[in-house]
């Protein structure tokens, strides 16, 4: 799927927080000045350690990090609070632009898998998603 995205190089899962770091690390030497973490504050050390050394960069991690994380002193962290998108009207803005670049077709929203039995489908999904069987799809449990 990111691969008909674009993307060149597509590291699979699978592997732990170790391995990806070293593979991206690998692959981009000292090259790294901008990253977002989507997945949590357990992957934001890694995120972290893949930086360039040399130069300087931006981190955006979606979770909050923990306190007594080791930021290095080339890197600047801003933290991205989701709600602030609902709940403040200032950022309307990114909202709006959002929706104009799917529209465009320059922003691709994941294909759709439905999970059929309400509720009681919850945790066969929620096991779906564990072991990585949606292929980038987004899970919607239809009642």
């Amino acid at each position: 799927m990111v691969r008909s995205l674009g993307a060149k190089i597509v590291i699979r899962d699978g592997k732990s927080n170790n391995e990806i770091l070293n593979d991206i690390l690998t692959l981009t030497g000292d090259n790294i000045t901008r990253a977002i973490d989507l997945v949590g504050a357990k992957t934001a050390p890694f995120c972290l350690q893949a930086f360039s050394k040399s130069r300087g960069g931006v981190f955006a991690p979606l979770a909050m990090m923990g306190s007594k994380e080791i930021i290095p002193d080339n890197v600047r962290v801003e933290t991205v609070e989701m709600k602030q998108f609902v709940n403040d009207k200032a950022c309307r803005v990114y909202g709006v632009e959002l929706n104009r670049l799917v529209e465009d077709g320059k922003i691709r929203l994941p294909e759709l898998h439905v999970i059929e039995g309400g509720l009681d489908a919850v945790v066969d999904g929620l096991e779906k998603l564990k072991r990585g069987d949606l292929g980038g799809r987004k899970m919607v449990v239809a009642m």
